[in-house]
């Protein structure tokens, strides 16, 4: 048992001893500067602490002379030696210095110019008196004479400028009579016996509200149509008399107011003007269709038109 407590001992002391040399930080060294090393004697104590006996009866002595012992005075230290001199450089000799350039002799100042003397003023020499001047003679006053016209100068011949030849203008031409055109649409024009029911406004003109109504169209719904029809006809012009363009158109409609038959003429004027008209009415009726605005249960009534154009009472 003895041991092993001297064992464990031993190793807590290596294990201590261990971890100190690890976890200390080492001593850090000094520089120890150089001491001055005095001597000194010893003394010793007994030397001066042993005291005679005397005699009882021995004479007092004055005084004792104490021993004293000096100390060694100290060495005084020698003085280091001097650094050596380095060599002095001989000093450079003083360059000669350069003979002194003689100043310029000064150029002597000039005399001073003289003062002009003044002139001496001229005496002023008498001043003549003026002789007296005779007076002068009237002159005579000059004729006038009357300018002669200058002579006319010639006149530049202007250049002669060419006229330019007249323009032409072409005749314009006249419509030529198509008596063919006529017999085509005389024979067209016969009156059409199966045309009920519809509108016929034979006694009516273009535009005007007289005349009779068929089936159960209203004189409104009339004047609606017409209106419709007449912003689209454009009357030729020239004829000299306003009946001379006055023709009766027929044509069909479907339901929708589209045009489904014709238009064809009814009765026109057998002469150039009234073939016109006829062309510038059945135009008119092509170029405003649909006429939507019919009633369509009264499509029976409008399924067929017979219209009048007539200038004298539309415009």
């Amino acid at each position: 048992m003895r041991n092993v407590g001297l064992i464990a001992s031993s190793v807590g002391h290596v294990v201590l001893l261990g971890w100190g040399l690890i976890s200390l930080p080492a001593a850090e060294t000094h520089d120890v500067s150089e001491l001055e090393i005095l001597p000194v004697e010893l003394v010793s104590v007994s030397d001066v602490t042993d005291v005679v006996k005397g005699e009882a009866n021995a004479e007092v002595q004055d005084e004792i002379k104490e021993e004293t012992v000096k100390a060694p005075e100290p060495e005084e230290p020698k003085p280091d030696p001097k650094p050596p001199v380095p060599d002095a450089k001989p000093e450079p000799k003083p360059q000669e210095a350069a003979p002194a350039t003689e100043p310029e002799p000064t150029p002597p100042e000039p005399e001073p110019a003289p003062e002009p003397k003044p002139e001496p003023e001229p005496k002023p020499q008498p001043v003549p008196e003026p002789e007296p001047q005779p007076e002068p003679e009237p002159t005579p006053e000059p004729e006038v004479k009357q300018a002669e016209p200058a002579p006319p100068q010639p006149v530049a011949a202007l250049p002669k400028v060419r006229p330019r030849p007249p323009v032409k203008t072409p005749p314009k031409k006249e419509r030529s009579f198509d008596a063919d055109a006529l017999k085509a649409l005389a024979n067209k024009a016969e009156p059409a016996t199966n045309i009920t029911p519809g509108v016929d406004d034979q006694s009516a003109s273009f535009g005007s509200r007289t005349g009779t109504q068929a089936a159960a169209m209203t004189q409104s719904e009339l004047d609606a149509l017409r209106s419709q029809i007449s912003r689209c006809w454009s009357p030729p012009v020239g004829a000299a008399d306003a009946s001379q363009l006055r023709v009766r158109i027929e044509f069909g409609l479907d339901r929708q107011g589209n045009v489904s038959s014709g238009p064809e003429p009814v009765e026109f004027p057998a002469n150039q003007f009234g073939l016109a008209a006829v062309e510038s009415a059945m135009r008119a009726v092509r170029r405003c269709a649909p006429y939507s605005n019919l009633p369509l249960d009264k499509y029976d009534a409008w399924r067929r038109v017979r219209i009048t154009f007539d200038p004298s009472e539309m415009f």
